[in-house]
């Protein structure tokens, strides 16, 4: 079990999205690259701080994430919630919510678990 950023790297891709000033309009910023290999799933932890910051003047998820969720599936999870793999079987326990192409909806709630395809 990984948190934090210890999560994300757990992933095959890492999204490394912005987290300081200037580097959402660096172009040279590097937004994804090679994890430990471990899992398939994205995972974006501390939703419930992150949820309404901002940078560079922008929206963190709204205006910076979600563009970058075009052809990918990133699970935003609040501290508490959790991917476990088993058996090569990716399964999420507790709330979340799913970026995909564009757009944000919640995918589970506290106390659910739910397989990841």
């Amino acid at each position: 079990v990984g948190t934090s950023a210890g999560s994300m790297n757990a992933a095959v891709t890492v999204y490394g999205w912005p987290e300081e000033p200037g580097e959402s309009v660096d172009p040279n910023h590097e937004l994804f690259f090679p994890g430990l290999g471990l899992a398939q799933t994205i995972v974006l932890p501390h939703y419930q701080m992150m949820k309404d910051g901002w940078l560079d003047g922008k929206r963190l998820f709204e205006d910076i994430t979600f563009s970058h969720s075009f052809g990918r599936k990133f699970y935003a999870i609040p501290d508490g919630s959790f991917v476990l793999l088993e058996d090569g079987v990716e399964t999420l326990y507790g709330e979340s919510w799913l970026i995909q192409d564009g757009k944000m909806e919640k995918f589970s709630e506290y106390g659910e678990k739910n397989i990841l395809k």
